[in-house]
């Protein structure tokens, strides 16, 4: 592979996956040929690979993961991450290049900026984390909820930023109205903590009280889509339950949400939740699984209904529920994607990395 050019802006990822389409468009237009994007092929988990596409996106990264995946080395990215004025690089203890960049930039006196959830997957700090941050200048983080809690809370002393995890523009994000919206809409990864399966037996148990034209439509691809097919034709359900696979198309996305009555979420809540509310469709979401920071995007009884975690009985019902109420939450939708919009655009989310990169002073 080519060598990346040198530049003043470094971004390392991991992966940068489609839906990082519009904040990446939004960064290299900022700094042009001054911004240079490194990353590899695939992430920790297989399923999620580099899909944007940019005149600065370099995907010159060879990732080499170690202990089943928990571990990565990532070749290729040290010496223009260390040269660079100033880097963004993953805050994650688990990359071992992200060790090994920011404590030389450290020693260098360059700006080093951290971007990551301010706690772990599993909800703590520990002192890896701690040691981590402290070799950087500044942490992005997801939410200002989570920037409260790493100043407030973990006592940082850095720069803070919270860049909400965006999907679109300001233009993008507008509620979808028409007659069609009655089904009900998954997207995301195909996998077990996503149990689309449990999202599955709960639209067959809600169905015989559904009308005629809802559909249960999923968007994604993974490990669980073949057991889901397979399930779809046991059940006789083709016409009923339609896969889609991946859909990275702005347009086309669209034109699926605007058949959806309402968004399901049978495991943790992520990224997903922004997209149907700026499209002002509300979600139905698992009341007690482990979700992304994107969570608090959720107003239950507003933009979004909660069942019981785990349970099909109570999924289905919530679903019966939407569809009992749909004009009432049709008629919301200008105000749920209004109030999502104001929250979480590409223009705030690339706003705050432009000011990490940049620093307070510039």
């Amino acid at each position: 592979m080519p060598s990346p050019p040198s530049a003043k802006y470094v971004l390392i990822q991991t992966t940068m996956g489609d839906y990082r389409q519009a904040f990446v468009k939004a960064i290299i237009e900022h700094f042009n040929e001054s911004l240079t994007i490194l990353c590899g092929q695939t992430y920790f988990y297989e399923s999620l690979k580099t899909g944007v596409v940019g005149s600065r996106v370099f995907v010159t990264a060879r990732n080499i993961f170690f202990l089943k995946r928990r571990v990565l080395l990532q070749l290729g990215v040290q010496r223009t991450a260390i040269q660079a004025d100033a880097a963004v690089l993953e805050y994650n203890p688990r990359i071992i290049n992200t060790w090994t960049v920011a404590f030389i930039r450290r020693i260098l006196g360059r700006r080093t900026i951290l971007w990551g959830h301010v706690y772990s997957r599993r909800g703590n700090d520990n002192w890896l984390r701690y040691f981590q941050r402290s070799l950087a200048t500044g942490l992005i983080v997801y939410t200002e909820q989570q920037k409260e809690i790493l100043i407030n809370e973990l006592k940082y002393r850095g720069e803070a930023f919270a860049a909400p995890n965006a999907l679109y523009t300001h233009a993008e994000m507008q509620p979808l109205d028409g007659p069609e919206r009655t089904g009900f809409l998954y997207v995301g990864r195909l996998v077990a903590d996503k149990k689309p399966m449990q999202m599955l037996n709960a639209f067959v148990m809600a169905l015989p009280q559904l009308p005629a034209d809802s559909k249960l439509l999923i968007v994604g691809d993974g490990p669980d889509r073949a057991n889901l097919e397979r399930r779809i034709l046991e059940l006789n359900l083709s016409d009923r339950v339609k896969m889609f696979g991946h859909v990275g198309d702005y347009a086309r996305l669209k034109e699926i949400y605007r058949q959806s009555l309402a968004s399901i979420s049978a495991g943790a809540v992520g990224l997903s939740i922004t997209q149907s509310l700026g499209f002002g469709v509300p979600m139905l979401y698992s009341r007690h699984d482990p979700h992304g920071p994107e969570i608090v995007a959720a107003r239950e009884g507003w933009n979004c209904l909660c069942f019981e975690t785990d349970s099909v009985d109570d999924l289905a019902a919530h679903m019966l529920q939407l569809q009992n109420e749909r004009a009432a939450w049709i008629s919301r939708a200008p105000a749920i994607s209004s109030e999502c919009r104001a929250s979480f655009s590409v223009e705030k989310m690339a706003g705050e990395f432009i000011k990490a990169l940049v620093g307070p002073d510039k």
